[in-house]
């Protein structure tokens, strides 16, 4: 689990689960299969290999979707080895009092923050400000940068935004503010949407019914709440 929490900022229940379903799974018929493939590339059975190997792939993406993701947030790398030997120590000794109280304890010292935080995201061209209540209170993002031209498959707002909003441990925004229809301000509006919850987001009505790609953006999300139109 700690390696975990310091790579993926959380872990799934499950996966502990999965990880004793599955190995025996790969040993035994995966890794086999593959050496033969190797060995005997023109057999007549692979073809339908290759299904029965993609159907399973998309079962285990669909076990990953389910509910249950226990979001942690980022946890420093001494931290994450001084939990494992903990967990470790626990193994063998079979008390898991202290692993859990620590656990319990680093969640809060990385969650739980009483003062207010304005983070200035690095979104390249373009503006992306967080802002963070204390408490947890409520979590803003103001605009969220974007290609002025182009698009690309791995866009600043899912590549540094939802990364980083995943290592702080925020799991929804409670407010989206874009303030002009540019593109590098809103361009990645979809990418925020789609990638974490967003409760309000909050705009101009003439600068939504007026800039048509400010409109695309919001609809091609459809994760929001509300939709709050400001006075012009």
């Amino acid at each position: 689990m700690p390696p975990l929490l310091v790579a993926m900022y959380g872990v799934h229940p499950l996966t502990f689960a999965f990880n004793c379903v599955l190995m025996p799974v790969f040993e035994r018929v995966l890794m086999p299969v593959l050496i033969v493939a190797v060995c005997w590339p023109g057999c007549p059975l692979w073809p339908a290999c290759n299904v029965m190997l993609t159907r399973f792939e998309s079962g285990l993406i669909w076990l990953g979707q389910l509910p249950g993701y226990w979001h942690f947030a980022a946890l420093p790398w001494v931290a994450g080895l001084m939990l494992l030997w903990l967990i470790l120590r626990a193994v063998v000794r079979r008390r898991w009092l202290t692993p859990i109280l620590v656990t319990l304890i680093m969640y809060m010292w990385v969650n739980i923050h009483p003062q207010w935080r304005v983070t200035i995201i690095d979104v390249g061209q373009g503006d992306s400000i967080l802002i963070e209540a204390p408490w947890k209170q409520a979590t803003v993002l103001i605009d969220t940068g974007g290609r002025a031209f182009g698009e690309t498959s791995s866009p600043p707002a899912k590549r540094v935004t939802l990364n980083y909003l995943a290592a702080r441990g925020i799991t929804h925004l409670d407010m989206l503010v874009l303030t002009h229809p540019d593109a590098d301000h809103v361009g990645d509006a979809a990418v925020i949407t789609k990638g974490i919850a967003v409760r309000q987001i909050v705009t101009t009505r003439l600068q939504l019914g007026l800039n048509s790609l400010l409109a695309h953006r919001l609809l091609a999300g459809r994760a929001y709440g509300q939709l709050w139109l400001a006075a012009d």
